[in-house]
C-alpha cells in the first residue's frame, strides 16, 4: 500500500474568459484497499467534501468547478485518478478575470516560514472586493469560516485518508525524488486581502504550481 506517498490535486474550473486551475498537495495517511485506484479515490473525496464546502463558496456562480485530477508523484506508479461534476459557485457577481484572485497561504512547520505554501484561487466575485481588496465581510464571514475545513483530512469516496500539506522545491532540489521528505503538513492557512495579479500569458498556462516553496 502507499501510505506516505505524496499526490498532486488539481481542481479544474471554468470561467467567463477562460479555463483555471488550483493545485494542492496531500499525503496519503490511511490505505486504498485498490492501491490502483488511490488517485480515483482521492479525486471523488475532495470533489464530494472540499470541492463543495470550501472552493466553491469563494467563487462566483458564473465560474464553476468541473472536475478534479489527481497523480501520485512517489511510490508505485499508478494511473491518474479523475471526478467529474459540475459545482457553481456561491456567490453573485460577475467574477474577476482569470488573472485576478484570492491568494491563500498553507501554513507549515518544517520548512522556513517564508517558504509557505502559496495557493491561487481564480473565480472569485467581483461583489466580494471593492477596488484591489476583498471585503472585510468576505475575508471575515466567508473565507474564514471554511479554512477549518480545508486543513481536515480528505476521505476516499469509499476508503484511504489524505492530508493538507506544502511541498518544498528547494528539498526536491537537493534531494531528488524525495517526495515524502518534501511534504510538509499544513497547520493553518492565511489569505491575502489584497486582489492578487498575475501576468498574463500568451499561453494558457492554468493556474500556480500549487502549495510548493
Amino acid at each position: 500500500m502507499a501510505v506516505g506517498d505524496v499526490y498532486s490535486l488539481q481542481i479544474q474550473m471554468t470561467l467567463p474568459d477562460k479555463e483555471a486551475t488550483v493545485n494542492l498537495h496531500y499525503q496519503e495517511t490511511d490505505p486504498v484497499s485498490t492501491d490502483s485506484r488511490a488517485c480515483t479515490e482521492l479525486a471523488e473525496g475532495f470533489i464530494a467534501v472540499p470541492a463543495e464546502t470550501v472552493f466553491r463558496q469563494w467563487i462566483s456562480n458564473l465560474a464553476a468547478i468541473t472536475g478534479v485530477k489527481v497523480y501520485r508523484l512517489s511510490g508505485d506508479a499508478v494511473a491518474p485518478g479523475y471526478a467529474t461534476d459540475r459545482l457553481p459557485g456561491a456567490r453573485s457577481g460577475f467574477p474577476l478575470p482569470a488573472n485576478n484572485g484570492l491568494r491563500l497561504r498553507l501554513l507549515q512547520a518544517v520548512f522556513p516560514s517564508n517558504r509557505n505554501g502559496l495557493v491561487w484561487v481564480p473565480g472569485v466575485s467581483e461583489n466580494s472586493c471593492v477596488g484591489n481588496t476583498f471585503t472585510t465581510a468576505f475575508i471575515t464571514n466567508t473565507v474564514g469560516p471554511t479554512l477549518g475545513d480545508l486543513g481536515l483530512p480528505v476521505a476516499g469516496e469509499t476508503n484511504g485518508a489524505w492530508r493538507l500539506g506544502v511541498l518544498s522545491q528547494k528539498h526536491l532540489t537537493d534531494n531528488p525524488g524525495d517526495y515524502a521528505g518534501a511534504f510538509a503538513d499544513s497547520v493553518g492557512a492565511a489569505v491575502t486581502p489584497t486582489v492578487g495579479s498575475q501576468r498574463r500569458r500568451t499561453t494558457d498556462r492554468r493556474g500556480a504550481p500549487g502549495a510548493v516553496v
